[in-house]
């Protein structure tokens, strides 16, 4: 029998500023790769915490190699035990894969004079049993995601972490490299070393996850071992957590828009045409698309020259004087970039809406009027005066709903489903049927079909600067 890693029993937290732990159990043992699905996000948040500082527990107990974590006055070494990698970059840019791996990584063995031969034969060991290539005098500013998570994995072996956290992975990788993650995973894990991988979707760790958690609330509700994966008992919990969304088809054929050129270099000559209300998925596993044409939009608006949007036959308009008019773009963060927090929750709502209504500002009878009639759909929260502490369906339903406002004929959004858990999904999902139901055509650029094939009507698979047939 293999030996226990890493237990978590009855933990209760008691922390004041985030969601709780209630009753949360957890065992991982050596060699083994362990899914945690977050079902509503509840206490996920402190989970990650506990492993970087001291958090008040309220019960329950923490053990590594069967000495608890959570004293009161746990040691930076008993921390650095559980390495998390996630989309946050832990390396430093400017300096070596080598100098990350060994130099920074404070271990007893290489203080004092550090010889480089020593240093690359360590080096050349790790990297030929996880068949990887990276130089290591590479700058780590320049190694792409996927280097850069191995790299980090290579520094979390190094230190000795007994527990590796895997959170977001598939957010910053495509569908390619993300196999090829599992492949390094599953490597490891044959080599002893033990994994907790956190994704919020379950069809992504079917494939090579020893056993699933299913955690809800803060506390796990369901667990599977792989051989289960099949039994009827884990086909009816899955099912169980959510209800299919019905497809939303264009109500008429008419074109919406016409995309001729799109600004990139990936996809030089790229044409696709949309229908008013339909959902077009852009799968682009690479993920060069979206990062082009967000930057495109981000770093040269008002110089949109090379992308046109044909509206008839008679014509076409430059990209430039249709951005917040014609087209809305989502952004793959958009928590983070399209929100004012410290302003109220109607400001936010009407942002944008000046060019529809053709005055400079919105004026205190139309925020009114919007308030009433958004109501039965936002509920109180639409007379808030900030959005602080207002949940995460709220503040979607405000970025959606502003696109609504504003009515484009269309909308880009990148990576919809980004960091977010089942049930948030679903909403975002009925937020997006909302807009095709009000005719908006919807062009989603994704790099995972799983979380779109619910609510595209086609979807254009984009590889090697070309485009596949139509599905």
């Amino acid at each position: 029998m293999k030996k226990e890693v890493f237990r978590m029993i009855n933990l209760i937290t008691n922390s004041a500023d985030s969601a709780n732990l209630d009753d949360m159990n957890l065992h991982i043992h050596q060699g083994e790769i362990v899914g945690l699905v977050p079902i509503n996000g509840i206490g996920l948040e402190i989970f990650l915490e506990m492993f970087i500082r001291p958090i008040p527990v309220k019960f329950g107990k923490i053990y590594i190699n069967n000495k608890p974590l959570n004293d009161r006055h746990p040691s930076k070494h008993q921390l650095n035990k559980v390495y998390i990698l996630n989309q946050q970059r832990k390396l430093v840019g400017s300096l070596s894969v080598l100098e990350n791996i060994y130099v920074l990584n404070n271990l007893p063995v290489f203080r004092g004079i550090i010889r480089l031969d020593p240093l690359l034969k360590q080096y050349a060991w790790l990297t030929d049993n996880l068949h990887s290539t990276i130089p290591p005098d590479t700058l780590c500013e320049k190694l792409d995601e996927f280097d850069r998570c191995i790299v980090e994995i290579l520094k979390a072996v190094t230190q000795g972490a007994q527990l590796i956290i895997l959170y977001g992975i598939s957010d910053i990788l495509g569908a390619a490299q993300l196999d090829r993650f599992k492949e390094l995973l599953t490597t490891l894990s044959g080599k002893n070393y033990c994994f907790l991988y956190i994704c919020g979707r379950y069809e992504e760790s079917l494939s090579f996850c020893d056993r699933i958690i299913y955690m809800k609330d803060g506390k796990d509700i369901q667990s599977f071992d792989r051989h289960e994966i099949d039994s009827l008992r884990y086909m009816k919990f899955s099912r169980s957590l959510l209800a299919a969304n019905s497809l939303v088809n264009p109500a008429a054929a008419e074109v919406a828009l016409h995309i001729h050129h799109l600004p990139t270099t990936a996809y030089p000559e790229f044409y696709f045409d949309i229908k008013k209300g339909e959902c077009l998925v852009l799968y682009d596993e690479s993920k060069e698309l979206q990062r082009e044409f967000m930057d495109f939009i981000n770093i040269n608006h008002g110089n949109l020259g090379n992308l046109y949007i044909i509206t008839d036959s008679s014509g076409k308009r430059m990209l430039e004087k249709s951005i917040g008019k014609q087209i809305a773009v989502i952004g793959e963060n958009p928590l983070a970039t399209m929100l004012f927090y410290d302003m109220s929750y109607i400001d936010n709502l009407v942002f944008r809406m000046e060019s529809k209504i053709k005055r400079i500002n919105v004026s205190r009878a139309v925020k009114e009027s919007i308030q009433r009639e958004y109501h039965s759909l936002i509920g109180d929260d639409i007379y808030a005066s900030s959005l602080e502490g207002l949940s995460l369906s709220s503040l979607y339903n405000l970025i959606y709903y502003r696109i609504a406002l504003i009515s484009p004929k269309a909308v880009f959004i990148i990576q919809p489903f980004y960091n977010t858990d089942i049930y948030l999904k679903k909403h975002i999902r009925n937020l997006i049927h909302m807009l095709q139901e009000k005719n908006i055509a919807v062009i989603i650029l994704s790099a995972d079909l799983l979380d779109s094939v619910s609510i595209a009507n086609r979807r254009l698979v984009l590889e090697g600067g070309a485009i596949r047939p139509e599905v």
